[in-house]
């Protein structure tokens, strides 16, 4: 695409609307005890809900990905990716993002307290930990891949979860203290 006058008064026009509509979406912004339908939102629509926030990733992966065969490295990925979602799945929390090589999950309040909601998040890092440590790492160990390390980081408080993109390629995000919280937890 050339770079054109035209082209760069249209960035500015879009950016402006979108300036406009923000006054709007964040005094409409809702509370809500459960993590909301995202296809129910509108592009640039939240909720605002109180949830536990858990990342999880393998440690060094760039490294890693110098040195293994891509064979390796899908493998890798797919099984501690695969379990990692299932594992949240299986304790009602929802998955935000994939992140590569690790993802970032939601477990919101809807159906316990903020002290069930903590001591779920933390058996769901148990849980994680055991997959990781036992299962995982042997079943790589027996096909003579390295072993994976791996982060895991958890807070919960009040975040806002919400749908941004354009019309058609369009997420949902998390934004807010625990989001930046558990990423930080998990890289120390």
């Amino acid at each position: 695409m050339v770079w054109a006058k035209t082209y760069y008064d249209k960035i500015w026009e879009r950016i402006g609307d979108r300036k406009n509509k923000f006054d709007d979406i964040t005094n409409n912004l809702k509370s809500q005890k459960k993590f909301p339908d995202i296809k129910s939102l509108n592009l640039g629509e939240g909720r605002e809900i109180t949830a536990g926030v858990l990342f999880v990733d393998i440690v060094s992966f760039t490294e890693r990905s110098r040195q293994g065969t891509p064979e390796q490295l899908l493998f890798t990925l797919d099984i501690f990716l695969s379990e990692m979602a299932s594992i949240v799945n299986d304790w009602g929390g929802t998955i935000e993002k994939f992140t590569g090589d690790g993802l970032m999950a939601i477990f919101d309040t809807s159906q316990t307290t903020i002290a069930g909601m903590a001591k779920d998040i933390i058996d769901v890092a148990t849980t994680m930990r055991y997959s990781i440590d036992g299962p995982i790492n042997s079943f790589l160990n027996s096909r003579g891949i390295e072993p994976i390390k791996y982060r895991i980081g958890f807070d919960g408080v009040q975040i806002i979860v919400g749908r941004l993109g354009i019309r058609g390629d369009n997420y949902p995000v998390a934004i807010g203290w625990a989001s930046n919280i558990a990423s930080k937890l998990q890289e120390s």
